[in-house]
């Protein structure tokens, strides 16, 4: 009778230690597919967020340089007058052309921040 009675816990020891090892054997390859599923869903993510600043980018990118161009084009309107060429020769109405160039810079507000540096100073 002792016997039996030490078998019994010996038996749930081992059915126990059973239990938990099938229980690992069953769960280690769940765990190790949720690790990779995870490491790939994350690159995914990441991929398409940089996909995302790139795209981003390249607009602001066109952007700018459309803005730059137009700005551009406004200097060379200004500069392509023929009575700008007269007074940069010495012949023209300084006065008259200052007069026009003020009333046309006021009509763009971005030409307003722009700075011309005059080196001759």
């Amino acid at each position: 009778m002792g016997r039996t009675h030490n078998s019994i816990p010996l038996q749930r020891s081992i059915g126990t230690k059973l239990l938990a090892g099938v229980l690992v054997a069953a769960l280690a390859p769940l765990l190790l597919l949720a690790i990779t599923s995870y490491r790939e869903q994350r690159a995914v993510a990441l991929e398409d967020a940089f996909d995302r600043l790139e795209g981003a980018a390249s607009a602001q990118v066109t952007q700018l340089e459309r803005l730059v161009e137009s700005d551009r084009e406004i200097a060379g309107l200004f500069t392509s007058t023929p009575s700008l060429r007269a007074v940069l020769a010495g012949s023209g109405d300084a006065e008259a052309l200052e007069a026009g160039l003020d009333g046309a810079v006021d009509e763009i507000p971005r030409l307003l921040a722009m700075t011309v540096v005059d080196t001759d100073d």
